[in-house]
């Protein structure tokens, strides 16, 4: 089996396998996609994945979510502005 990283648009990649990287506090530009993570009751964690089959909007044959937990913008790293 043969991996790559590619910058491709998904509507551009058509190979076997798409990778969606999902955080938890926000909601995916696909709102098909979004429709599934949700009907599948995907929460996202850190390192939870998800193999769906074909998605609208993406050209490849599945698209596997992988869970990022808490965006990095929501844990209050960044310092408030007063």
């Amino acid at each position: 089996m043969e991996f790559f990283v590619t910058h491709q648009a998904a509507d551009h990649y058509s190979g076997d396998c798409s990778v969606a990287f999902v955080f938890k506090d926000t909601t995916n530009e696909n709102r098909i996609l979004q429709g599934l993570l949700e009907l599948h009751r995907f929460e996202a964690n850190l390192g939870e994945t998800l193999m769906l089959g074909k998605v609208a909007g993406y050209k490849s044959k599945r698209v596997l979510a992988i869970g990022l937990g808490e965006s990095p913008l929501t844990l209050n790293l960044l310092p408030r502005l007063e």
